[in-house]
């Protein structure tokens, strides 16, 4: 059986995407992309990534935040990396991101969600 991220609808309406120990790739990605638009199809959502780190921030990962799919879907998005190469990955990502949403990184989940709640509803 082929890990994904648990991808849940919580009660504020932040979609939580939990990577726990998983690498994050491109496939994953998207795999938490379909779970999101199963539990709030047609619906910008606020969403939460949280996870170790990245496989590698190169051009697909990058160009993945501001793809048609993930637009229509995404409202903004908070990243929380749990590791130190998180961290670093997480600040090579955000100068090169061209996510047309408001996109931030956080040191916990819970700076996360009081940043996205703290935004106008997309």
């Amino acid at each position: 059986m082929i890990e994904t991220p648990t991808v849940t609808l919580e009660e504020d309406g932040i979609i939580f995407v939990d990577f726990r120990s998983l690498l994050v790739t491109l496939d994953l990605l998207y795999d938490g992309l379909n779970q999101q638009r199963a539990l709030a199809p047609k619906k910008k959502s606020k969403v939460l990534l949280v996870g170790q780190a990245a496989t590698k921030v190169d051009t697909d990962m990058i160009e993945f935040g501001a793809c048609a799919e993930t637009v229509q879907l995404t409202a903004a998005v908070a990243i929380v990396p749990l590791s130190k190469i998180g961290w670093i990955l997480a600040n090579l990502f955000m100068p090169l991101q061209r996510n047309p949403y408001p996109t931030r990184a956080f040191d916990t989940i819970e700076e996360g969600r009081e940043w996205l709640l703290s935004l106008d509803a997309g």
